[in-house]
């Protein structure tokens, strides 16, 4: 049989990125916070006196400078930032591989002779998993990532992402097709993802993945073209291995009906059994997983196999990814076969000599709850001017918990114990409570199963069984914690092994540590012997009793009641420099449905005609790839066309480079009003207005491409009327998400109203273009520092009493049918703890408020809470942006440990304890080292004290910071 080989001759599947530029100019010194760890600190096998823990690796709060120069970030679509969780029952997360190749271009337009204006390309190429233990570029530093080297004597680090210009890839690339020996120690890490070596940051912050989803355009470089340039830059990404395209990405799971589909479909019996033994079930009854360690070869022969059986690997990463094509593209099933990434951002003016960098709005207002909706809903009371603010807040919190409904006024709320109990559990998560089995009739109503004729003996049975259940579950309880706590001690053991010339831990023998965590491990491996015994057990059990049910009743494992714990502040921030950033967690934002649109390279523009006197121009310019800047010439890829396409395309919607390329074939007048006239008529292109009339050779033409479900929709606004079609509504009428659907069939059937400029293909996504206005604001990350005042004083100051009153509770808290509160007045302990940690933000909070208001009242037309609620929706009309996050960490912190990310169990120095740390405690720990001691802090498993906050610092993606030392004004949730 021929081996089956991926091709990618085919349509490529177009998706937009979003490209921000930040600007350097000279001095502009040390104000950005860098990355948060610097792997070159990894200890080798010969430093004895620095231990493999996370702790030695993290760079601190300090500041940094960046280099002078351009600095480009692209965000990568919410479609290849979000992990899929198969239904196995292990809880692993999957991220979809990334592009690893990016071509970056710059076009500089000169318009230095504006008689004979110019556009100048300059093409690099990104390796974005290229590694190598020295760094690529002296100037255009590559970041460093903790890497498993098998070399007993060599480094754990890498350096990860290399770039070079165009001209020597390129050569390079051609010298490795041809099988000479040229560059043979060059190395490549496979499946490159959003998180990168395990952090949701990798991708996320210019400072974790320059040279990788970063480009750094160095004043070397940029000296060459002088000062008060404008740049244009273009990106383009693809997959150096089309195995890792989401085009030929497998499943990792299918319901079983889809299962048995496929499999039917499958002729071949060798094929058969190869997809068999790839997709097995986890569970009775469950999905289908696919196995891990599958080779490359493997994945080839399951795509081959499951394309043949009529799977659609488009429609599935359209589903998964939420990603969707113009109308009517998808009915005609196209053979697409890779996938490219692209964006531009244009009109960047360089300035070695001026600051780019715009004032921040520094004054943000905070709000603090035990929830989101408390916090906003405070703060939404407190600063939006309506009066009575307990009966405001009351009304927000029972509208986001879902409690309204039979309230005819506000004054009531206080009285609601619904209401009161559902704030209380508002406040707390759930935990996994192990599981129940239960005996039920089959097809019997819920809450009425008849169990009368069932036998005495099946009730102990099933007490039996549950029993059994109960002892495992405690005993996996445990075995988590004691894998934490080994992970704990081991973590405090290579502090002191590795200590070097460090003042002493306390406990100075490593050995003494080194036996009691052996006897930990002992300890774990009886109780692992003991689950497993007990499983074995709960199976034959479970069987048995299966067995001796009559046909109409069955066995049923649940989820048991779950247990609580205090969930952690929220924190609120609302002004001006709180912007969200909707380059993730926004890519659906122009669309009704909240899919992001993407294009085939059969539908991107490929020309455009500028009608005569537009601008200056006494006769009809026409723009096409012959006559635009363009890349080399040889692209050594099968779709070097498309990429070719793609920077023809970029050029044609970006008016700066159009505007030069217009002046030098025959335009005239002002370069500004040029660029100014061509970006309105792009912008109508992009987004078209709403005709009010439609003749019906344009309703023709609409209905002959678009899908019927679109149809369908565009005539509940349009209707015939004689030789038209008009419009059912007043424009301004228009919904919001009637608006995007809309605009979605304008661009899908090319239908640019109110442009005078002609444009040849599909418009993009908004996603795609980006004009550049000075240096942006893009928060994402925040630092909080607080003060926790203790009412037990358990650590502070050498005084401490480590134990509680056996009556605290009690004595300090009134317990009420729903809650608790503090006895007397809360006066400000004289003790204090300090706890710090960082994390990032989560947008649309204020968002989603206003929507749960909208669907009330139109569900409730005229209710009671009417007035109240419209009030409130008035209010929220002009509401500055708010991001809002919890304080992540600290529950950890106040039981003395650490939330960061941590090494893997390891030490690379030979001694006796080798084998120990490398594989003792390594298996026994396992996956468990989700935090590390932080024997600095106290220990307070009870929550009870006040808690004020010392700082916040805001973070954006470039590593610019505001620091919040005093908030403008500080409001307190309900129960804070």
């Amino acid at each position: 049989m021929t081996k089956f080989k991926l091709m990618a001759d085919g349509p490529g599947l177009i998706v937009p990125i979003n490209i921000e530029a930040m600007c350097v100019h000279e001095d502009a010194g040390a104000i950005f916070t860098g990355a948060p760890y610097n792997f070159t600190e990894l200890p080798d096998s010969k430093q004895t006196d620095k231990p493999n823990l996370s702790v030695k690796v993290m760079t601190g709060d300090g500041l940094v400078t960046m280099g002078t120069g351009v600095h480009l970030h692209w965000a990568l679509p919410d479609g290849l930032t979000r992990g899929q969780s198969p239904q196995d029952n292990k809880g692993n997360v999957a991220f979809p591989s990334t592009p690893d190749r990016w071509m970056v271009t710059r076009v500089y337009s000169d318009i230095s002779n504006i008689s004979a204006p110019l556009n100048r390309v300059k093409t690099w190429v990104i390796e974005s998993n290229y590694i190598s233990v020295e760094q690529p570029d002296v100037k255009r530093f590559s970041i460093s990532v903790p890497y498993k080297n098998e070399e007993v004597d060599g480094p754990q680090y890498r350096f990860l992402g290399r770039v070079q210009e165009y001209e020597t890839w390129h050569a390079q690339f051609l010298r490795k097709q041809s099988n000479l020996s040229v560059n043979d120690e060059d190395e490549y890490v496979d499946g490159l993802s959003a998180v990168g070596y395990g952090s949701p940051e990798f991708s996320a912050s210019y400072h974790t993945c320059k040279s990788i989803f970063g480009f750094y355009d160095t004043d070397i470089d940029l000296d060459k073209l002088g000062n008060n340039i404008i740049l244009s830059y273009n990106v383009i990404g693809w997959y150096s291995k089309l195995a890792d395209d989401p085009m030929s990405q497998l499943p990792l799971q299918f319901d079983p009906a889809v299962f048995n589909d496929l499999l039917n479909k499958i002729t071949v019996p060798e094929d058969k059994a190869a997809f068999k033994k790839a997709y097995i079930q986890a569970q009775p009854e469950g999905k289908y997983i696919l196995v891990k360690g599958i080779s490359v070869d493997d994945k080839t022969n399951l795509f081959r196999i499951l394309t043949a059986a009529g799977f659609s690997f488009l429609r599935n990463v359209l589903n998964q990814c939420k990603w969707s094509l113009p109308s009517g593209t998808l009915e005609t099933n196209p053979p697409v076969t890779h996938t490219l990434l692209t964006g531009i951002i244009s009109k960047v003016i360089w300035n070695k000599k001026v600051s780019s960098f715009k004032a921040v709005d520094e004054k943000i207002n905070i709000a603090v709850g035990n929830t989101s909706s408390q916090a906003l809903a405070a703060l939404i009371a407190n600063i939006s001017e309506i009066e009575d603010q307990p009966n405001v807040e009351l009304l927000l919190d029972a509208l986001q918990l879902g409690k309204l409904k039979g309230v005819t006024d506000a004054d009531s709320l206080n009285r609601l114990e619904d209401l009161m109990i559902a704030l209380h559990t508002s406040g707390y998560n759930t935990g996994k409570g192990g599981y129940l089995w239960e005996v039920n009739r089959i097809n019997d109503e819920q809450g009425k199963n008849d169990l009368t004729a069932l036998a005495q003996s099946m009730g102990n049975d099933l007490n039996e069984l549950n029993q059994l259940q109960l002892d495992y579950d405690n005993g996996n309880f445990e075995i988590e914690s004691m894998r934490t706590q080994i992970f704990m001690d081991w973590y405090r053991f290579l502090l002191i092994l590795r200590r070097g010339k460090d003042p002493d831990h306390g406990m100075s023998d490593p050995g003494a540590i080194a036996e009691m965590i052996s006897g930990e491990i002992a300890v774990l491996d009886e109780k692992e012997k003991e689950k497993t015994n007990t499983d074995t057990k709960i199976i034959e059990l479970a069987n048995a009793i299966a067995k001796k049910l009559p046909k109409e009743y069955e066995l049923v494992k649940k989820s048991a009641a779950r247990y609580w714990e205090p969930s952690e502040p929220v924190v609120l921030f609302q002004g001006n420099a709180i912007n969200p950033p909707l380059r993730y967690g926004g890519d659906g934002r122009f669309m009704a449905n909240d899919t992001m649109v993407c294009r085939l390279s059969s539908q991107l523009v490929t020309g455009m005609v500028i009608p005569a006197n537009l601008i200056g121009n006494p006769s009809a310019l026409s723009f096409n790839k012959d006559n635009t800047p363009q890349l080399s010439k040889v692209i050594p890829l099968e779709y070097s066309e498309q990429i070719h396409a793609l920077f023809t395309e970029s050029c044609l919607l970006n008016a700066v480079i159009m505007a030069a390329q217009a002046l030098a074939n025959g335009a005239a007048g002002d370069f500004i009003e040029i660029c100014n006239k061509l970006k309105a008529n792009r912008d109508n292109y992009l987004a078209p207005p709403v005709p009010q009339i439609l003749t019906i050779a344009q309703f023709e033409a609409i209905k002959a491409i678009i899908s019927d479900a679109d149809l369908k929709f565009f005539l509940t606004l349009y209707v015939q009327s004689g030789e038209n079609y008009i419009l059912t509504k007043p424009a301004g009428d228009i919904t919001a998400s009637e608006l995007k659907h809309l605009d979605y069939i304008f661009v899908s059937t090319a239908s640019a109203w109110g442009t005078q400029v002609q444009f040849s293909g599909l418009a993009p996504s908004l996603i795609y273009v980006v004009e550049w206005d000075g240096n942006p604001w893009l928060p994402f990350s925040f630092s909080w520092d607080v003060t926790y005042y203790p009412f037990k004083n358990n650590g502070s100051r050498g005084i401490a009493d480590p134990k509680y009153a056996e009556d605290f509770i009690y004595k300090n808290f009134t317990l009420g049918d729903v809650t608790y509160s503090f006895k007397g007045d809360v006066t400000v302990p004289p003790v204090y703890q300090s706890y710090k940690n960082s994390i990032f933000m989560s947008p649309h909070a204020e968002e989603n408020f206003q929507t749960q208001i909208k669907k009330y009242l139109d569900g409730q037309p005229k209710g009671p809470l009417d007035p109240e609620l419209r009030e409130i929706l008035e209010a929220l009309k002009d509401f500055p942006p708010i991001l809002s996050q919890a304080f992540n960490g600290i529950n950890d912190a106040m039981i003395m440990r650490n939330l960061v990310m941590q090494l893997q169990v390891k030490d690379p120095v030979p001694s006796g304890f080798s084998n120990f740390t490398n594989v003792l405690v390594k298996k026994a720990v396992a996956s468990m080292t989700k935090s590390a001691p932080s024997p600095g802090n106290f220990y307070n498993p009870i929550r009870a004290g006040v808690l004020s906050i010392s700082a916040l610092t805001i973070v954006d993606v470039f590593g610019r910071n505001i620091k919040i030392a005093t908030p403008e004004k500080n409001y307190p949730g309900s129960k804070p």
